[in-house]
């Protein structure tokens, strides 16, 4: 665990996020994980940023337990900065009805939250919990990828950035993510065509993380966030290397 950082703020309201290198701001469309106790059972979905204003932030209600997520109930946030991962301690705040005169109990309607998004106050303190062991470089190359086991079809991408540790591609709709399903932790197998055609072939990985590319909302294409799970500490550090020359050439 990393030192506490300053509280979190708003931030201009912006679909840009992947520009975003400020761990005290968040930004609207940006994807966060958050991790609650239901039931004496820790339960982890992920989301986007809604909206920011200077009350706090709204992230969208995930589907399933979104119901079971009121007033009162305690929130850990967490997100990821080109340096480091980042995360903080809230809790979750009254639903605005819109309502503002007094009304008789007997007369209320229940209120049906499924749809409403959940209302955040920005925290006084962020934690920085995990620090980027490899060098990361935006990169050009492509990426092929395919579901782990015996799906043999392979899709393709192109990288935006790469680490020994990860990369981040765009891709277009992934044919075999489960529809309602979180693709987060799903095994995919991974080769790299890089530059001077270096290869770094069948690479065990599992998705971190996916979100749509805003840049090219009208062609379906995303942003895919990957771990590479089983990568030869030989080849972790060719790859670490390759990223490392390349950056200096930049």
């Amino acid at each position: 665990m990393m030192p506490a950082q300053d509280g979190l703020g708003a931030a201009d309201i912006s679909r840009d996020y992947c520009l975003n290198i400020d761990p005290r701001t968040l930004v609207v469309g940006e994807p966060v994980s958050c991790r609650v106790a239901l039931d004496s059972q820790v339960v982890s979905f992920e989301t986007t940023v809604k909206h920011v204003d200077t009350e706090g932030l709204f992230i969208e209600r995930p589907a399933g337990i979104g119901e079971r997520l009121t007033h009162g109930t305690e929130l850990l946030v967490r997100y990821v900065r080109p340096d480091s991962a980042y995360q903080f301690l809230t809790e979750i705040l009254p639903e605005n009805t819109g309502d503002e005169g007094e009304e008789d109990e007997s007369d209320r309607v229940p209120l049906d939250i499924r749809h409403l998004p959940i209302h955040l106050p920005f925290p006084g303190r962020i934690t920085r919990y995990q620090r980027r062991v490899y060098d990361r470089s935006e990169v050009e190359g492509i990426v092929k990828y395919r579901s782990s086991g015996d799906d043999i079809r392979t899709n393709r991408g192109y990288i935006l950035d790469l680490s020994a540790g990860g990369v981040r591609f765009a891709t277009r709709q992934i044919s075999f993510l489960e529809e309602g399903k979180s693709p987060v932790g799903k095994k995919i197998t991974i080769t790299l065509l890089l530059s001077k055609g270096v290869e770094f072939n069948e690479i065990a990985s599992e998705i971190r993380r996916i979100s749509l590319d805003d840049d090219n909302v009208k062609d379906d294409y995303l942003i895919v966030q990957v771990a590479f799970t089983d990568l030869d500490v030989r080849e972790r550090d060719k790859l670490d290397q390759w990223v490392k020359r390349f950056r200096r050439k930049r």
